[in-house]
């Protein structure tokens, strides 16, 4: 999942604004730094996932003669083997 800096942006001020609501967190200080932290953390975390993307597109690159000699569908195949990569890396999708 791709997002604009701009979408980044607006889903940290979403889920800070909810975690105010619902009262799970109480800023003292700055609410930008806290909106700033959430964006890293996101930011972290598509780039995790872009690369897991990347490690399994060369991993089926590398076995596209079996997979089209035996009619496997991409797209299911490199789900469920970025499933199965990120189960084993604790990362979650």
């Amino acid at each position: 999942m791709r997002l604009r800096q701009e979408e980044i942006e607006y889903v940290c001020w979403k889920i800070f604004r909810h975690l105010q609501e619902v009262e799970l967190i109480d800023v003292m200080g700055a609410e930008e730094l806290v909106v700033e932290r959430l964006k890293s953390t996101l930011h972290e975390n598509l780039s995790s996932e872009d690369q897991l993307n990347r490690e399994v597109d060369e991993i089926l690159r590398e076995h596209q003669i079996q997979m089209q000699r035996e009619a496997v569908d991409y797209r299911r195949m490199f789900q469920m083997i970025k499933t199965k990569l990120a189960r084993e890396r604790n990362i979650v999708i």
